[in-house]
């Protein structure tokens, strides 16, 4: 008796790779890009502002509710990068007057004060960005985040 063609093993591996192929071209050839490189892109790579936030001041109010679950998030959100109106209104934190870090890069190896921090660590960098037509669309990479990034 002859071996049927799939259970030969070299044959095993061809359909293997055709189907896989196949595969690809039918249900993910919008998902994979093999000219991912010839894209026009934009490093966002440089000196970011920072505010180490131990106690998460920035996401939650005072009842640990999240800003962003909010209708209208407060100012005191640190992700809303208001600034002050008046004198008199009260804001804790002010990006532009925050030092900075170089990303890509650690902070714990930047800033001797932060060598043990494990908490929560917002960034802020300002760009400028030309938009899309009604039909692109814009992805954002990042290269390596470690633990969680909220974006």
């Amino acid at each position: 008796m002859k071996p049927d063609l799939l259970e030969r093993p070299g044959n095993r591996l061809l359909w293997l790779m055709a189907l896989l192929s196949w595969s690809l071209l039918v249900n993910g050839s919008e998902h994979i890009n093999p000219d991912l490189y010839l894209r026009d892109s934009q490093s966002l790579n440089g000196d970011w502002a920072y505010i180490v936030d131990p106690y998460e001041n920035g996401y939650y109010n005072y009842r640990w509710q999240p800003w962003d679950e909010a209708d209208s998030p407060s100012k005191s959100a640190y992700f809303m990068d208001a600034t002050v109106d008046n004198k008199q209104e009260l804001l804790e934190y002010n990006f532009d007057k925050e030092e900075t870090l170089s990303v890509p890069g650690d902070w714990n190896t930047q800033d001797s004060r932060l060598y043990y921090y494990e908490g929560t660590l917002w960034y802020r960098n300002k760009f400028t960005f030309s938009g899309l037509s009604k039909h692109e669309r814009a992805f954002v990479h990042f290269g390596a985040v470690n633990y969680r990034a909220d974006v």
